[in-house]
């Protein structure tokens, strides 16, 4: 495909999952189109560099730290991160943010397997406090529970309306995740 295809097809990708978020969550407010210009710049000043699969993977064995971002209302974005995933190195960690950081005793239950799946998603309140398509998650979750996957809300319906707040708290999330698996190590 040339560039001008490429670019085309990404543009039209971005069009068409804005529409979906927006079906889901309404249209862009003031603070959510700050928040994407900002990102939209930063992104902008990176430079990009395609590589392999094997390449790929050598550099994700060596991180700590692998932060994936997700279009959520995407199945096929999902369902990519799990291919990736699956090829990581374990033990695996996730920490998802479609999960609050106050739910953990529930999705451990959920990962243990002593919850069903209807419960669960009503205990963490899915459709209100993330409302996108648990059939996209669905098969993630699965699998981190066949493979005993260790599974961590981050975030917060106390920062939820604030998104950079809700970053930083994601972040702050991770790290304690980070500082209490390596005390358990």
């Amino acid at each position: 495909m040339d560039s001008t295809r490429l670019a085309q097809f990404r543009k039209d990708f971005y069009q068409a999952t804005r529409k979906q978020v927006e079906a889901i969550i309404g249209s862009e407010s003031k603070e959510l189109k700050a928040y994407r210009e900002r990102y939209e710049k930063e992104l902008s000043r990176l430079s990009w560099v395609s590589m392999d699969q094997k390449h790929l993977f050598a550099r994700l064995k060596k991180a700590d730290i692998v932060l994936v971002g997700d279009f959520h209302a995407q199945k096929q974005s999902s369902r990519g991160l799990l291919r990736l995933v699956r090829k990581m190195k374990s033990p695996l960690i996730l920490a998802m943010e479609c999960l609050n950081e106050s739910d953990q005793p529930v999705v451990d239950r959920f990962m243990r397997g002593e919850l069903s799946e209807k419960d669960f998603l009503k205990q963490v309140s899915w459709q209100k406090n993330w409302g996108f398509p648990w059939e996209n998650y669905r098969p993630l979750f699965k699998w981190a529970q066949q493979h005993q996957c260790l599974v961590y809300g981050i975030n917060s319906q106390s920062v939820k309306s604030k998104l950079i707040a809700r970053d930083q708290y994601s972040a702050t999330a991770i790290k304690k995740i980070k500082r209490r698996r390596l005390i358990c190590a």
